[in-house]
């Protein structure tokens, strides 16, 4: 099942991969205008999920702390044992 998270300016949304994947992958989007602005994975080195911003983007508040919150909630996820 794809999941889709929302936020004020952002939105977030799973990737459809591979049943052989330990973890999710996600696209983030500008709420406003629906572009692409990174994906979230899971970082093997720092080991713990990651956002990676496309390149050109800029930045403002209110879309990283949509795109902190959703790391949160992923990290608890994580945590309790779910994947």
């Amino acid at each position: 099942m794809i999941e889709t998270k929302k936020y004020k300016y952002v939105y977030m949304k799973e990737i459809e991969q591979d049943s052989k994947r330990k973890t999710k992958i996600y696209k983030v989007y500008n709420k406003r205008f629906g572009k692409e602005i990174g994906i979230i994975k899971w970082g093997r080195t720092l080991k713990q999920y990651c956002f990676c911003p496309s390149s050109g983007t800029e930045w403002k508040l209110g879309y990283l702390l949509g795109i902190t919150c959703f790391l949160e909630e992923l990290m608890d996820l994580r945590i309790k044992g779910a994947k």
